[in-house]
């Protein structure tokens, strides 16, 4: 599911906030800004403490997972209205 600014359908899912304010969570594709790339979230936000809100990303065009919070990520919407997607 391309996550493109709508609102989630479960909200008792664990979700973080993007840098554009909207709520993601596990399976949503979102545009990583810190390094231009696309990619899911394919780990549920961290609940626990000193890892509250981190979660796995995996870019479509590299292989493995890099960890990310919300103020690295926006939707694709956002990334677009930004000329971000262009840039890459």
């Amino acid at each position: 599911m391309e996550q493109d600014g709508a609102p989630r359908s479960d909200p008792s899912a664990r979700t973080i906030k993007t840098a554009d304010g909207v709520m993601v969570g596990l399976g949503d594709r979102v545009f990583n800004y810190y390094d231009m790339r696309i990619g899911n979230i394919v780990s549920e936000p961290d609940t626990d403490g000193g890892f509250a809100g981190w979660f796995d990303f995996q870019a479509d065009d590299r292989p493995g997972t890099t960890i990310l919070n919300g103020e690295r990520i926006c939707t694709l919407a956002h990334a677009r209205r930004m000329g971000w997607l262009d840039a890459r």
